[in-house]
């Protein structure tokens, strides 16, 4: 069952911390659940280095990333944020653009544990790539899901480059023109046909989804989070 998705650009960037698969407790809001996948990359001189469990990363901040290497591959058994194994399993394929290794690529950053590590290498994919979340357990599927996907990609100076990401029929288009930010610049939104280093796809349904990267000549992807509560 593939998901469906609200593309609106309204909204915050959701609460922070290290959601686990609690739950609603009492009255209160619901602590967030939360499943983050990092797409490992490489090539530009060197590998980057994989996450491990402690480092905390993303929008909504949050360990033990599920480490996705290599262009091509799937996972199951996805851990949620806690360490708490899942049902969820993930399949991509990245197709190789015919200059960099296989479909995937780096932006060269120094290596530092965190946000850094997460964003430094991602899929670079010369058609359209995909990436698809099955099995999602209801403890993040119930009442819709947030999708965050990470789109920030080396461009050169005096490039600019259109990037297209789609869940469902909710999609948008990036831009991103160059040079690069190095230093990490942080995280910002891009609305669509804007630019940033993230786009939010709202209120998600389903037990799975298909995220879809259409490239001008490039749509990278960095990493992606589904949390849950899905935002108002």
């Amino acid at each position: 069952m593939g998901g469906s998705a609200n593309g609106g650009t309204t909204g915050g960037a959701g609460s922070s911390g290290n959601g686990g698969a609690g739950g609603r407790g009492g009255s209160g809001p619901a602590t967030p659940v939360i499943l983050s996948v990092d797409f490992v990359g490489g090539g530009n001189g060197a590998n980057p280095v994989p996450m491990t469990a402690t480092e905390s990363a993303g929008v909504v901040a949050a360990r033990n990333w599920n480490s996705a290497s290599g262009n091509s591959g799937s996972k199951a058994s996805l851990v949620f944020s806690d360490g708490t194994t899942t049902s969820a399993s993930l399949t991509w394929n990245s197709p190789a653009n015919g200059i960099t290794s296989g479909g995937i690529w780096r932006l060269g950053y120094t290596d530092a544990p965190g946000d850094v590590r997460m964003m430094n290498g991602y899929l670079d994919p010369g058609g359209t790539a995909t990436v698809t979340v099955s099995n999602l357990p209801a403890a993040i599927t119930t009442g819709g899901y947030d999708v965050y996907v990470y789109t920030y990609g080396d461009v050169l100076a005096n490039q600019t480059r259109s990037y297209g990401y789609a869940i469902g029929t909710a999609s948008f288009t990036v831009t991103q023109t160059g040079p690069a930010a190095n230093p990490f610049p942080g995280f910002s939104r891009a609305a669509d046909h804007g630019s940033g280093t993230y786009v939010l796809f709202r209120k998600v349904t389903g037990a799975a989804f298909t995220l879809t990267a259409t490239p001008a000549d490039r749509a990278p992807i960095n990493g992606l989070q589904i949390v849950w509560p899905a935002s108002p």
